[in-house]
């Protein structure tokens, strides 16, 4: 039986391939569409809020369809290469192009052993482009920063609050660790400073950064979407002076 991940990118990919399929013109008339990134500090709550804001965000715009990529399905589409060709190809030779100057200064300076990064960096960017997508760790951020119509997102939350809502999940208590939680927190910032030199909790790097524990999930959710609304209005009124 195919698990929700698998039918997920299944659905996903039909999407893809459907564009990929279709002439140049028609992938360059497609209007872009906002994406988001959610960075979190280890145990803070991301994929509920990736959820809620999804079919918020598909509800309040029936134009689109909001699709959240997190680490497992992240993983299995660099793997998949006919599925991550299908994203690259659904979109316009400038945008491919663009992609891959950016992708190319990107990783100039890193080693040439951290070239085989490319394969996230490209993947994510490729997503990103496609808008309409809700992307959780894996360095969004900093990965997609130069990409227009992004808005991202850092959650964070002190450190015993962090532990105490690990214990409320019986598949991650046995995480709930003063010792594990620190050292979950050291591995994703070295994934991103490794990769891309910079600190995955610079502020600079987000529009919005949230206390999971001051603020409700549906406060979080509604100030999101806000700023997607802004980004739409911005889109479509270009020339406006308040966008």
């Amino acid at each position: 039986m195919a698990t929700s991940v698998e039918m997920r990118l299944k659905a996903q990919r039909r999407i893809w391939h459907r564009l990929a399929m279709s002439d140049e013109r028609e992938k360059q008339a497609i209007q872009p569409a906002p994406f988001i990134t959610i960075s979190r500090q280890y145990g803070c709550i991301a994929y509920a809020l990736a959820d809620r804001l999804a079919q918020r965000l598909n509800a309040e715009f029936p134009e689109w369809n909001f699709t959240i990529y997190d680490r497992k399905i992240l993983e299995m589409m660099v793997e998949n290469e006919p599925i991550k060709m299908d994203v690259i190809n659904s979109l316009s030779e400038r945008t491919r192009g663009v992609i891959e100057d950016w992708i190319g200064d990107l990783l100039a300076e890193r080693p040439p052993e951290m070239r085989v990064f490319n394969h996230l960096a490209t993947t994510l960017c490729s997503i990103a482009a496609l808008g309409q997508a809700i992307i959780i760790g894996r360095g969004g951020a900093a990965i997609t920063r130069k990409i227009p119509m992004g808005i991202h997102v850092c959650i964070i939350a002190p450190i015993d609050w962090r532990i105490e809502n690990l214990r409320n999940y019986p598949d991650r208590a046995s995480k709930a660790s003063m010792e594990i939680v620190k050292q979950a927190d050291k591995e994703r910032e070295s994934f991103v400073k490794k990769y891309l030199g910079v600190d995955v909790y610079d502020p600079e790097l987000y529009h919005l950064v949230m206390n999971n524990q001051s603020i409700t999930m549906e406060e979080q959710v509604e100030i999101i979407v806000k700023l997607v609304q802004e980004k739409n209005r911005a889109m479509a009124n270009p020339g406006s002076s308040d966008s």
